[in-house]
């Protein structure tokens, strides 16, 4: 049960076994949802064994309504994801003032080139 404008986390249960080497998969909504349409799943990044795994989502409830969760219902689906780290030189450039990239023509009058600033 989810009361009115509340999150909870339950524990889901994957329903299938794949051949995958444990990897990192996105928890989200799915259209074989057997929630309310009314309930929100919030995406999560989990790991998958591959294997009937416990997984834990969150799930929320944006009504004035209490919402039931049945037993065994589809809650939502894995998509298999790949992480990859920031490049170190992009985390450490300073960021550059848009203003400072944009020429203005030099031929302009002062009142052209107030209204364009």
């Amino acid at each position: 049960m989810v009361r009115p404008n509340q999150s909870v986390y339950i524990r889901c249960i994957t329903d299938r076994e794949l051949s995958y080497q444990p990897t990192s998969a996105l928890v989200q909504e799915t259209g074989e949802s057997q929630l309310p349409k009314c309930a929100e799943i919030t995406p999560a990044i989990v790991q998958y064994t591959g294997k009937k795994q416990e997984i834990v989502v969150n799930v929320s409830n944006t009504t004035n309504n209490v919402l039931q969760i049945s037993p065994k219902a589809i809650v939502g689906e894995l998509q298999l994801v790949t992480l990859e780290r920031e490049n170190e030189e992009d985390t450490n450039r300073t960021p550059q003032d848009v203003l400072d990239q944009v020429n203005i023509d030099p031929d302009l009058t002062s009142e052209q080139h107030v209204k364009l600033m």
